[in-house]
Parts: structure tokens; sequence; C-alpha cells
């Protein structure tokens, strides 16, 4: 659209939108439309979208992301996520546009910008790092020097560097010193004394006596269980990736759900902790579970497909040796996640970005009859209450809602 403002031009589709530049000479966008495909690029004036990159399923690529055309046009740069499992180690590798011809330039880290001074900008662990860039050779120096610590790790979007030099970046929370805290109705916040920790997923029991949270210490991912009374935790298991983002109870209370540290399969771990975890699905998805269903015959997950990027909201039937799955939600290109299963097992929300941000919507189970939109200025995270129809969420990723639905 024009920067005096007017009417915007929908060029492509792009749902999931990881990194997008404009080439200098060419008047095309270079893009990558969601998190499972290559490259892309649509003329800037409208017109048929082409693949310039293509993922190397021999070499375990997942997506190409955060695309950086170099001053001179003939070099773009875009990061390759081989591993989701630790978006540090990605790699940086360069394209040859007029030839095609592909190379590495840094492992660890995400390209995010050139200065006048020849450099390369970079972002690893936090830190903002620029080193010497040979545009010729296309290498890139050993020597890097840090610019600027507590920058949001989550891809080169939060990292922005204007034509005259100016610098600006969305800062990084201090994760490592979260604390876990219980919200009373009328928002009063208690501490739940579990210490500062980096914490990821918490998860209540049933029977709202016992915690499971996971933890990022570093050394691997720890997935712990506790009193709701607080103190100390009981590790379950530990493993090394991400931070799981939910690990489920299931009805009795002895067990937990949680994906393995590469999201492709879905495994039980006994709340008591001492094994490893029982494969329940691995099927080459990107699958995250959800909820239990209330008689724990079923896991409700979320499922990605790698190739295509289609996402569904899923059903796993433990009844049957091995487990079937049955689609519940189909979200085709769009994204839909975050499934829960209200108490009576009559009406499931979950969150879907069709109207271009995730919003809640609540329909039947497992009919799927009776579709609402609960939200209307954005909503994550849907969670029942365990007695009643309030249904909570997240709106603007800042408040905390409720809803009787």
């Amino acid at each position: 659209m024009s920067l005096s403002g007017g009417s915007p031009t929908v060029l492509a589709e792009a749902g999931h939108s990881h990194g997008l530049a404009w080439h200098p000479t060419e008047d095309a966008i270079y893009y990558a439309p969601n998190i499972r495909v290559g490259i892309w690029k649509v003329p800037a004036s409208g017109g048929r979208a082409v693949e310039v990159t293509q993922l190397d399923k021999a070499r375990g690529e997942r997506s190409h992301e955060w695309p950086l055309i170099a001053g001179d046009g003939h070099t773009m740069l875009f990061s390759v996520n081989a591993s989701s499992a630790d978006f540090d180690e990605e790699e940086v590798s360069l394209l040859m546009l007029g030839t095609g011809a592909r190379g590495t330039v840094r492992t660890g880290g995400d390209a995010v910008g050139f200065t006048d001074a020849r450099e390369l900008l970079f972002v690893r662990e936090h830190s903002l790092m620029s080193a010497p860039y040979d545009a010729t050779r296309h290498v890139l120096s050993p020597e890097a020097r840090e610019m600027v610590t507590g920058v949001r790790r989550n891809g080169g979007s939060t990292v922005g560097l204007s034509g005259s030099g100016t610098l600006a970046y969305m800062p990084s929370p201090d994760v490592k010193r979260r604390s876990l805290v219980w919200i009373a109705p009328d928002g009063t916040q208690t501490d739940a004394n579990f210490g500062r920790r980096q914490f990821g997923a918490v998860s209540l029991s049933l029977n709202g006596r016992r915690v499971a949270v996971a933890t990022d210490d570093r050394d691997g991912t720890a997935l712990y269980v506790g009193d709701t009374s607080g103190g100390a935790l009981t590790p379950v298991a530990t493993s090394q990736g991400p931070t799981p983002t939910e690990v489920p109870w299931n009805p009795d209370g002895k067990a937990l759900a949680a994906r393995d540290s590469h999201g492709e399969r879905l495994l039980r771990f006994s709340a008591l902790g001492g094994g490893a975890g029982e494969p329940l699905l691995a099927d080459g998805a990107r699958n995250l579970p959800e909820q239990w269903t209330p008689d724990g015959r079923g896991l409700i997950y979320s499922r990605t497909e790698t190739a295509t990027g289609r996402t569904s909201i899923c059903l796993l039937s433990l009844d049957t040796s091995p487990p079937k799955w049955s689609v519940i939600v189909d979200g085709g290109q769009r994204i839909v996640r975050g499934a829960s299963l209200s108490p009576d097992g009559h009406w499931l929300a979950y969150e879907s970005d069709e109207s271009e941000r995730a919003e809640i919507y609540v329909q039947a189970y497992p009919s799927p009859a009776g579709r609402i939109q609960v939200s209307r200025e954005g909503g994550t995270r849907a969670r029942w209450a365990k007695s009643s129809n309030r249904l909570y969420f997240i709106s603007g990723g800042t408040t905390f809602m409720v809803s009787t639905v």
C-alpha cells in the first residue's frame, strides 16, 4: 500500500509469514508464506507468485525463513531451520539469484541486515551480533562482536535496520526469572511459591491438587510435578529441545502427555516419574497435545503437516492398537490450535486466525455444529472453568478475559 494511505492490494497468501524482503532493483517481494515451505517471490505490482527455494528434506530442512537481499541484488540470505528444537542453531544460507547456487554463511542465528561498514548483523541467544562480511567470496568472519543484548529471539521480524543506519528491535523479556502466580476471579495475584525459573508449560490436575510444569534449565528441558501449595518439584523427565508449551494431565492424575524434542511424537509420561515416555503417535507431522477427553480414552491434539503447512485439531483414540486419529477441526492453511474441551465434554473451544488474527471459537463436540466466535479483539489460550460454562482466554497477549458461553 502507499505510504500516503489508500486501500491495500493483496499480492499473495501468507497466513503465517516468517519474513519478507523487497528486492532493490527488480521490484519484487521475496517472502516466507509459512513455516513449512521455502522462500517465494511475487511482483510488487501484483502477479503470479513463484517458488524461489525448495526444502532439502535429505538434510532435514523444515523451513526457509527471514529472506534478506544484499544491496547488489544478486544474493539472498535466508535462515534454514533444520532442527526446530533450537532456533539458535538455525543456518544462514545464501542463494545466488542468477544461478540458483546455494551455500552456507553461518550456523547459528538469523541474519537481519547489512551495515555500511560491510558487516552482517545476526541475532543469536538474545544478542545482536555483527561480523565482517566478504560480499565477493560470501564469507562471514568468525570475529563477531556483540552490539545489543536482550533482543527478543523470535526470528528476523523482531529487528529492523533502516537505510539511514537506525536500528529498531524488540527487547526480550527475562524468561529465566519467571514466576508462577495464582490469579483470582477479581484479578488478585498471589505468588504460587515455586521460585523463579525459565518456566514453560503449566498444567493442573483435574482435582486441582497437583501441578505439572516444564522448565528450560539451559542444560535441557525438564518436566516436573508438585503440589499446588508450592515448594519442591519432582522431576518426571528430561530432554534436549524447546520447553514444552502443553503438558496436559489425564483424568485420573496418573499420567501426562507431552511431545518429544522434535515436536513429532506424542508421548505419555507417568506422573510418578522414573521412566521414559511411552510413544502414542509418530506420523511425521508436528503434533502438540492439548487435552485428554473426560473418559481418558482419547487425547485431543493440534497437528501441522510438515509438507504442506496444513493445520488441524485432531482426536487420538487410544482404544485401538495402534491408536487411530481423526480430524475434529480442519484449519487448512489457516492456523487452528489451543483446543480446550468443556467439563461436560459437549463443547470445544479453540483459536483460529481465519479472520487474519487469532480469535476464540466454540463449537459443539463431537459433532461440529453451532459454532460461535467468543473473542472480539483477538484471543488465545482458551481454558474452561472446571465446573461451569465460563471460558477464560487471553486478549491482545496481555489481558485475561472471561466469557459465559
